[in-house]
């Protein structure tokens, strides 16, 4: 019988909700398929199995709310409930202990054993135990962590963790493969990354067991119904983790706004040829890839927009790519899926990426690889209306565009006014890493960008 419990799922992910339960007791199922789908604070992600066999008991639900190492379901191995061997006789159980013959599958795990013990270093960590055979699912790793060590032929078992409570990192199944081959022991740089890593991981737990703490402070109970009639209603998944990230962006980012508009009249007539020309039911056009492409370019001419502070605050670590977050408004809440590479896409590249990728956030079928990786995003109410806004900067990143409802204004060009479609635009961003100066010069090129004709028809 094998116990499947609930792996670690990630930095900060100690709480999550069943969307679904793949599999019935009574079924057969493959090592490595889904069992469950699992809705974090605003992605999915799926929990493969890490054996074969029968499912002979599932003990969770859709709609439960479970932790690392909750029991999810048992499975019947054919090679663990086999039954047992009929009992030794009297002159087997007589028989010196050099005389008994050690079976063929135990023969290979000494001879394992012994070649991992003699491929050690004297300068190598060792191994702890590496015969000891126990359930994957009681090691402390993430989907990710036990994919790779799938993927390298490595039973996560014999991996030594270097995290807190023994916690398995990527760098900890490298290091191991590294080891059993015979390499090299592990560089200084690479030991530094991996407790830089989990040093990381620890700082964050205690930031936000502050914040919780604070904020439970913060809020004193008190009765509002004396005042009138009153309704409670409890913030989905989605609604508190962004309470949680904006309120630790905002305390940790010193934040400013610089306001700035653009004329996007030739823009507008493009973007209108560009709707009607659509055939595509599926594909909305809208004017935010417009937007990203211009940011894009104007990225390539002030990198330092495109950066995050490193660990210590006394560098930054400016980013060769461009991915773009863009906030989409969803029945849930507020989620901000992630356009990757964007400095090699066109226009139509772009619009087609972002159409897929809002409906699927809107479906609520996003995963973690949907919403990682960004270097800076866009919030767009330009559909909605306003004039302007101040966004707030998403840590690690440094800044953060807002776009309003464009409107038509009287603009005087030589000795006239002439009517032209105005678009209001705010740029946040974070004051330890981008000046005053540096920022309206980027708004500046922005705007000039989305006004050119010249840019637009590249």
């Amino acid at each position: 019988m094998k116990k499947i419990l609930l792996p670690e799922l990630g930095e900060g992910i100690d709480d999550v909700e069943i969307r679904d339960v793949l599999v019935k007791e009574g079924e057969s199922i493959e090592k490595n398929q889904s069992i469950l789908i699992l809705e974090t604070d605003k992605a999915s992600m799926e929990i493969p199995s890490d054996y074969s066999g029968i499912v002979s008991k599932i003990y969770v639900k859709s709609g439960d709310n479970i932790s690392p190492n909750h029991h999810i379901i048992d499975i019947n191995d054919s090679e663990t409930d086999e039954e047992p061997n009929e009992m030794p006789s009297k002159e087997e159980l007589d028989k010196p202990s050099n005389e008994i013959i050690v079976n063929e599958e135990e023969e290979k795990i000494n001879n394992k054993n012994e070649q991992i013990v003699s491929n050690t270093h004297k300068d190598q960590p060792i191994i702890s135990n590496p015969i000891k055979e126990e359930s994957t699912t009681s090691v402390l790793a993430s989907p990710s962590t036990r994919k790779l060590a799938r993927e390298l032929g490595c039973d996560i078992n014999l991996v030594s963790g270097t995290g807190e409570k023994g916690r398995i990192s990527k760098n900890d199944v490298l290091a191991y493969v590294n080891l059993t081959n015979n390499n090299s022991s592990i560089k200084p740089d690479e030991l530094k990354k991996i407790l830089k890593d989990e040093i990381a991981i620890f700082k964050n737990d205690i930031l936000n067991d502050i914040s919780t703490k604070g904020n439970k402070k913060l809020n004193p109970i008190e009765d509002y119904s004396k005042w009138g009639p009153t309704e409670s209603i409890k913030l989905n998944k989605i609604k508190l983790a962004t309470a949680k990230n904006m309120s630790n962006s905002w305390s940790n980012i010193p934040q400013v706004t610089q306001f700035d508009n653009a004329d996007i009249t030739n823009l507008f007539r493009i973007y209108k040829k560009i709707k009607l020309s659509n055939k595509d039911s599926k594909i909305k056009v809208s004017l935010i890839p417009f937007y990203m492409k211009v940011i894009t370019q104007a990225l390539s001419e002030f990198p330092n927009l495109n950066s995050s502070l490193n660990e210590t605050q006394d560098a930054i670590i400016l980013k060769k790519y461009v991915n773009i977050g863009v906030a989409v408004d969803t029945s849930k809440g507020l989620v901000v899926p992630i356009i990757k590479n964007c400095q090699n896409k066109t226009i139509k590249e772009l619009n087609i990426e972002l159409s897929n990728i809002a409906d699927k956030a809107k479906k609520g079928n996003l995963d973690i690889n949907d919403i990682s990786g960004g270097s800076i995003t866009i919030s767009s109410l330009g559909g909605i209306g306003g004039t302007n806004f101040t966004p707030i900067v998403f840590e690690p990143q440094v800044a953060i565009l807002g776009f309003s409802k464009a409107s038509y204004q009287l603009i005087k060009y030589k000795d006239t006014f002439v009517k032209r479609l105005i678009l209001p635009f705010s740029l946040t961003y974070d004051h330890r890493v981008i000046d005053g100066a540096e920022a309206v010069k980027f708004t500046s090129k922005v705007s000039k960008l989305l006004s050119s004709i010249k840019f637009l028809r590249k």
